[in-house]
């Protein structure tokens, strides 16, 4: 839901995030106001841990998945990937732009989040590079 008290939770979770991909500076509020109501996902949902926010994910147009946990918890990141698999078909598959799978983009400083995947054998296909 667009709503303030979702937004505004969004915005909380965007502050305490300690890996980025997408932005090297905090939005302000508005800005992020604003982003979240253009709503550029196909689905976003934020993440509760005993009635407590904890994090975010969403699934874009090009099958990546954007994921951010305040704390990582391979538990929960395993019960993520598993409702990924049974609640959603990635996009059709468009050569050089749309891979026929789902994958994670996350901070190759997230060595945390990097081992996790590792643990539960999830297959690295990439690095990437900012020039």
């Amino acid at each position: 839901k667009k709503n303030k008290k979702s937004i505004s939770i969004l915005f909380d979770l965007l502050k305490k995030r300690k890996y980025s991909i997408s932005h090297q500076t905090l939005p302000s509020k508005k800005e992020h106001e604003n982003f979240v109501k253009k709503n550029p996902y196909i689905h976003w949902y934020i993440l509760f841990f005993r009635e407590r926010p904890v994090g975010s994910v969403y699934l874009k147009k090009n099958n990546s998945i954007g994921l951010n946990l305040i704390e990582i918890r391979e538990e929960w990141l395993s019960q993520i990937i598993d409702f990924i698999k049974a609640n959603f078909h990635h996009q059709e598959k468009k050569l050089s732009v749309v891979p026929e799978y789902f994958y994670f983009n996350i901070s190759i400083k997230n060595k945390k989040l990097i081992k996790i995947f590792e643990n539960l054998l999830i297959e690295p296909i990439q690095i990437s590079f900012k020039i």
